[in-house]
């Protein structure tokens, strides 16, 4: 635990270690990949640390990357972006259960013309239907302990039942419906649902095929279950 919060800190405070680890990290990755530079760099934080910014920026001029991006900030921290025009996505927790973001940050994004990525877009899982009965992960699986798995796992059975009758009535499959409606959102430039089989990025990859379906229908009839 020491450790950990060493290395932290030592992360918060001293930008060149950023760019250190990335520079290390970038020369391997780049030699497979057989590129010089990075399109997007993604930093994965719950503030907007300066150094975080100064390694960017330093990475930025040495040609390294073209541009990056920032993820889990509040609104407030997020109106900071438009000072660094080099930076151009975020990444936040968007799904059917937390919509939170619909109310400032995705405006925001926007507006100020941002991609917005959402992640969780499936809910750990839980908005692909397959777990009619409350589930046992293995050990490392962190959805052991979320409560939405364990003690809450019966409170969310009505709603995901009824959001799987709307997207059966649709022709959809509940993850189809899930990560259209969010695609669908306007501001919304990716959703990043997680993928172990090539069964799943099928599921996943039909969210991206839907046609003559009314979304904007869908989507108040989902808020109707979701809210009621």
């Amino acid at each position: 635990l020491i450790a950990i919060i060493v290395c932290c800190l030592t992360f918060w405070f001293y930008w060149w270690v950023w760019v250190l680890a990335f520079l290390f990290f970038f020369f391997f990755s780049s030699r497979r990949r057989h590129t010089r530079y990075i399109s997007v760099t993604g930093v994965q934080t719950c503030a907007l640390p300066i150094s975080a910014l100064q390694a960017l920026a330093e990475l930025r001029d040495a040609g390294k990357i073209r541009y990056g991006g920032v993820s889990n900030l509040n609104i407030d921290q997020l109106a900071e972006m438009p000072k660094y025009p080099w930076l151009i996505s975020y990444q936040g927790k968007y799904n059917l259960f937390n919509r939170e973001v619909e109310d400032d940050i995705l405006p925001f994004c926007r507006d100020n013309h941002l991609g917005f990525i959402a992640y969780q877009p499936l809910f750990k899982g839980m908005l692909t239907g397959k777990f009619k009965e409350a589930p046992t992960f293995p050990k490392g699986d962190h959805r052991r302990h979320l409560e939405r798995f364990t003690t809450e796992f019966n409170d969310y059975q009505p709603k995901l039942a009824k959001l799987q009758d709307l997207a059966t009535s649709a022709g959809l499959s509940l993850t189809a419906l899930a990560l259209a409606l969010l695609i669908d959102q306007d501001g919304v430039a990716a959703v990043i649902p997680g993928v172990k089989t090539a069964e799943q990025a099928a599921a996943n990859a039909a969210a991206g095929n839907i046609d003559g379906i009314n979304l904007t229908e869908l989507a108040a009839k989902v808020s109707e279950i979701i809210d009621g």
